[in-house]
């Protein structure tokens, strides 16, 4: 229900602040760039997790401001069969998988 709610209220924000269809694309060329930092200690987390995520942003930007959205991943499990999209939850050595398991691209959503 909230990621549902998120979208619609984006979408009408900008339609109300004159933005236009924010899923039309835009003037300018985008790029991206990966980023994963390993072993991040948290608080309330036993073991130490790993930090990974993406970050789309314009070719040029000249003329700004630009705008700044973030969009978070969900609540995936740790582990998946290779070209699956199937999570199998936790494993018993956080944040390993398995033999025969890859970590779960959490950051792709």
């Amino acid at each position: 229900m909230r990621p549902i709610f998120f979208v619609l209220s984006f979408l009408l924000g900008a339609a109300l602040y004159g933005q236009g269809d924010p899923t039309t694309a835009g003037p300018r060329k985008v790029t991206s760039q990966e980023y994963k930092i390993t072993g991040v200690p948290l608080p309330t987390v036993s073991y130490p997790i790993d930090v990974w995520g993406t970050v789309w942003y314009p070719e040029d930007t000249t003329g700004g401001p630009l705008p700044l959205v973030l969009l978070l991943h969900g609540n995936h499990g740790i582990c998946r069969l290779p070209g699956t999209q199937t999570d199998l939850g936790t494993t018993i050595s956080p944040p390993f998988c398995p033999a025969g398991q890859i970590q779960t691209p959490n950051h792709s959503g």
